[in-house]
């Protein structure tokens, strides 16, 4: 309990099934109207803290998402702004309503591509998952959660967001159970490495976790006396 009330106060703060696919559908360039407008879209809700915020972002998301149907990322940020909601939602039937629409953006995002940021929003999700839900155990939540991450790594081995998650993940685990700060820092280090180099493929590629993994880090630092 004392672990699922830290983690939602964290990101209240700083707010496919597994297979293997051998065909991936080739995307068309975005056009430069909605590069444009997913830019925008993106800054806002970099500093998006409420859950009207970002249900509104998540709305326009979608939105533009129903004009340029070719492009994953307009789906892959309406997820991602749901499962931000489902982090500050205090009911767990609510929580698990925006963390099951999540779900299906995603599922939508996956018809137009398979690549690792798809993966690492999936794991993200199943640790929401985790976090008091009433339709998943956190155990099965957790496995599911680490097995996305273990292909995401496999097709972007240097993306930051692996290790963060994987990170925070320990950092809230008992250290019973394997986790504590002694295991989840050298995570979150190597993760802060991989955000100081790490370069998304454009100005809309998913670019999410750094501010959150500071904040983890600087735990970090602080519990080793530095």
């Amino acid at each position: 309990m004392k672990n699922s009330i830290l983690l939602s106060l964290l990101f209240s703060l700083f707010g496919w099934t597994l297979c293997s696919f051998t065909i991936v559908h080739k995307q068309q360039p975005a056009h430069p109207d909605y590069v444009a407008s997913m830019e925008s879209l993106i800054a806002i809700i970099e500093d998006a803290n409420s859950m009207e915020d970002l249900q509104t972002s998540a709305q326009q998301f979608l939105q533009l998402s129903e004009t340029h149907k070719n492009n994953w990322e307009a789906m892959y940020y309406a997820a991602y702004c749901y499962i931000s909601m489902s982090l500050q939602e205090r009911v767990p039937a609510q929580k698990a309503i925006y963390l099951d629409q999540a779900q299906s953006y995603i599922e939508s995002a996956k018809q137009l591509t398979n690549n690792a940021e798809l993966f690492i929003l999936q794991a993200y999700l199943y640790q929401s998952r985790s976090d008091g839900n009433i339709n998943m155990s956190a155990t099965n939540a957790a496995s599911l959660a680490a097995a996305h991450l273990e292909e995401a790594q496999k097709m972007d081995a240097n993306n930051p967001r692996i290790y963060y998650l994987k990170a925070q993940y320990l950092y809230f685990l008992s250290s019973e159970a394997g986790g504590g700060l002694s295991n989840a820092c050298p995570l979150i280090e190597k993760a802060i490495q991989k955000y100081d180099t790490y370069q998304p493929s454009n100005s809309i590629a998913p670019n999410w976790g750094r501010n959150m993994a500071q904040e983890m880090y600087a735990v970090c630092q602080s519990a080793s006396g530095r």
